[in-house]
């Protein structure tokens, strides 16, 4: 069965998918579009499940399949989708400071496809890059930076996560009451005491940040 071959570029995010001949087409997708912009942490899915071909614009469609010498070899109204990850946005690195993940107004980013790859529905699953939740002592507000991606798939389930800067709120366990606490613990198996529950690290209160620059 002859197969497009997808290839990765993190420059505008380009796809990999193994091939399943090598004679297959080249087919190089950009599905960021901002060739202004970083794009990193790119990151690709496949659900391993027919859905009906659809593309971006939700048609019907028929995914066509060609050899290298351009002659269709195969054509499917069915296909597998996949799911693409990546942060976009401006960023900045200081100097000498390679490990450092940079700042800057990055978003983290979902892509679907149901025609293989053709066309792409995108999404800003972040929305923080241009918000900020702490100010900085020189009064500069530090904006929502995304950073560190990580996705995994099951069956028909996707999950995706990552590091942000912005943090305007949310229901840790540690803020339960004790009743339902004591609950959670006995539905989990675990004590009371468990890091689980318990903001062992002092996390909570105000944001700040340090300055390493010395």
């Amino acid at each position: 069965m002859k197969t497009k071959r997808y290839i990765a570029s993190l420059a505008m995010l380009l796809m990999v998918a193994p091939a399943l001949a090598e004679d297959g087409e080249l087919f190089v997708k950009d599905i960021s579009k901002t060739p202004d912009l970083e794009t990193n942490h790119a990151t690709l899915r496949v659900l391993y499940q027919n859905v009906p071909a659809r593309t971006s614009a939700g048609e019907t469609t028929i995914v066509e399949y060609y050899d290298k010498e351009g002659v269709m070899v195969d054509k499917r109204d069915h296909v597998q989708p996949m799911i693409a990850f990546f942060h976009d946005g401006h960023v900045t690195y200081p100097e000498d400071c390679a490990a450092f993940p940079g700042h800057g107004n990055r978003d983290v980013f979902g892509a679907v496809s149901l025609d293989d790859g053709n066309t792409w529905a995108t999404s800003n699953l972040s929305k923080s890059g241009d918000k900020s939740s702490f100010r900085l002592k020189d009064g500069t507000d530090y904006p929502g930076d995304t950073f560190r991606l990580f996705a995994n798939s099951a069956g028909n389930k996707v999950l995706v996560a990552w590091a942000s800067r912005l943090a305007t709120g949310g229901n840790p366990n540690y803020t339960l009451t004790d009743p339902d606490k004591t609950a959670l613990a006995d539905y989990l198996g675990i004590d009371t005491d468990d890091l689980y529950l318990n903001d062992m690290w002092g996390v909570g209160g105000a944001q700040r940040s340090s300055d390493f620059a010395d």
